[in-house]
């Protein structure tokens, strides 16, 4: 046969199949029909063990969903705990701006010209106003924060035009 008249063939055989999807999707009803007396003619056999699933099968089932399970409660966690922490820091920061803000208003003297860290520290050790109406005011951060604690409160804050500010990435909110 000729390489020309097996491409032929070739090209009606791949014609003919949306052909017969076409003819057993008009006749869906006679289709089925002879499919179900196609089942009915086969012979049963039937199996002791042939319904349901063996205990190895289901053992196999749940230990996979076990391991699929625990590796996806990792990730979240993981992810959790990172949130948590950021939130953590975020409110330690906030906290010590509050703080800040209460004692620039009662001209207490504790910025230190630029570094953040040691206008930081002068609060967390208590700064006492000395004139004014909060005379003899001591303006402290009751938590003592640890050196790591601090330092990652120290992200979300920044000394400008000798004021403490919070800074939130990403949100260009200052207050």
């Amino acid at each position: 046969m000729r390489k020309e008249d097996k491409s032929k063939i070739r090209f009606l055989e791949i014609l003919e199949i949306p052909l017969v999807l076409f003819h057993v999707f008009y006749n869906f009803d006679k289709t089925l029909i002879i499919a179900m007396k196609i089942r009915d003619s086969l012979p049963v056999t039937r199996h002791r063990y042939s319904c349901g699933f063996s205990l190895f099968e289901m053992l196999i089932v749940v230990a996979v969903i076990g391991i699929l399970s625990s590796l996806i409660i990792q990730t979240l966690s993981g992810s959790l705990t990172d949130t948590v922490r950021q939130v953590h820091d975020r409110r330690n920061a906030q906290e010590i701006a509050g703080l800040a803000t209460s004692a620039q208003a009662a001209q207490a003297d504790f910025i230190e010209e630029d570094n953040l860290r040691a206008t930081v520290e002068n609060l967390i050790d208590g700064v006492e106003v000395t004139d004014g109406a909060f005379r003899d005011s001591v303006f402290r951060l009751e938590n003592r924060l640890s050196e790591g604690d601090l330092t990652a409160a120290l992200k979300f804050l920044s000394l400008a035009g000798g004021e403490v500010r919070l800074r939130i990435p990403g949100s260009g909110y200052r207050s």
